[in-house]
C-alpha cells in the first residue's frame, strides 16, 4: 500500500459520517455533503488502471470532507447571499482558497506524491493557451504558480500577467497548513481585491451566511473558453 492509499485509509478513519461514492460521466472530482442524511458524497469518474492520479484526486475530496467535520461550519459553507447573477463566479474564489488549504493536508500526509503531482500540473499547464482566459482560469493558474513557489521553490507563470502574479502572492500570504474561517476570509477578500469586483464581510456568528457585496459594477460574465483544468471541487 503506497502513501496515498494509506492516507485515504487514514482520512476515512477520522471521519464521523459515512462516505457515499458516486461514479459519474463527468471527468472531474467533487465533494458535497447531504445535511439531511449526514453523508459525504464524493463524485468521481470511473477509475482507470492507467490513471495514476485518481487516488490522489480522491484523497483531495476526502480532505474537503475532513475539513467539513473538524473546522467551523462556515469554513465549508459557500455563500448564498451574493449579488444576482454572480453565484458561480463567487464560488470560484471560495473553491480556490479551500483547495489551497487542502494542499496543506496533502503536504502533511504524502509530501513526495504531492510534489510529484504539482510538477505534473506545471508540465501540463505549460502547453496550454492562456490568452483571454476567464477569471476562473486566472485563479487556477495563480494557484498552480503559488503551489510551485511553495513546494518546488521555483517561479512559474509569473510572466502570464499581473493578475496571475497577484493571485499567487495573495495565496502565499497564509500557510496552507493553517485552515480557519478567518484565514479563509482573508484570502478570499485578497483574491476579490485582485479582480476588484467583490467585497466580503465576515460575521463572527458561525450560523450567519457570508456577506458578499459588489465593489463597483457587475463583472462581465465568464467567457465560454474551455477551463484549463477541472481543478476546483
Amino acid at each position: 500500500m503506497n502513501h496515498i492509499e494509506k492516507s485515504i485509509k487514514l482520512v476515512k478513519s477520522k471521519l464521523k459520517y459515512k462516505v457515499k461514492h458516486n461514479i459519474c460521466d463527468e471527468p472531474s472530482f467533487s465533494w458535497d455533503f447531504d445535511q439531511d442524511h449526514e453523508i459525504h458524497i464524493i463524485s468521481t469518474p470511473t477509475k482507470s488502471n492507467s490513471d495514476e492520479s485518481w487516488d490522489f484526486s480522491f484523497l483531495h475530496e476526502l480532505i474537503h470532507a475532513l475539513h467539513k467535520e473538524i473546522l467551523p461550519i462556515k469554513f465549508s459553507k459557500n455563500p448564498t447571499n451574493v449579488p444576482l447573477g454572480t453565484e458561480r463566479e463567487v464560488v470560484n474564489y471560495f473553491n480556490t482558497v479551500k483547495d489551497w488549504f487542502v494542499l496543506g493536508n496533502l503536504l502533511e500526509y504524502c509530501p513526495e506524491e504531492t510534489k510529484f503531482y504539482i510538477e505534473k500540473e506545471v508540465e501540463e499547464f505549460s502547453g496550454k493557451e492562456t490568452t483571454n482566459v476567464n477569471v476562473k482560469n486566472l485563479l487556477i493558474v495563480g494557484m498552480i504558480s503559488a503551489e510551485a513557489k511553495l513546494i518546488l521553490k521555483k517561479d512559474f507563470f509569473t510572466d502570464n500577467g499581473q493578475d496571475v502574479l497577484s493571485v499567487r502572492n495573495e495565496l502565499l500570504k497564509i500557510d496552507p497548513k493553517l485552515p480557519s474561517v478567518d484565514n479563509l476570509a482573508a484570502l478570499v477578500n485578497g483574491l476579490f481585491n485582485v479582480f476588484r469586483s467583490f467585497k466580503l464581510s465576515v460575521s463572527k456568528n458561525e450560523q450567519d451566511d457570508w456577506e458578499v457585496n459588489l465593489n463597483n459594477e457587475l463583472p462581465q460574465k465568464e467567457s465560454n473558453i474551455e477551463n484549463l483544468f477541472k481543478k476546483f471541487s
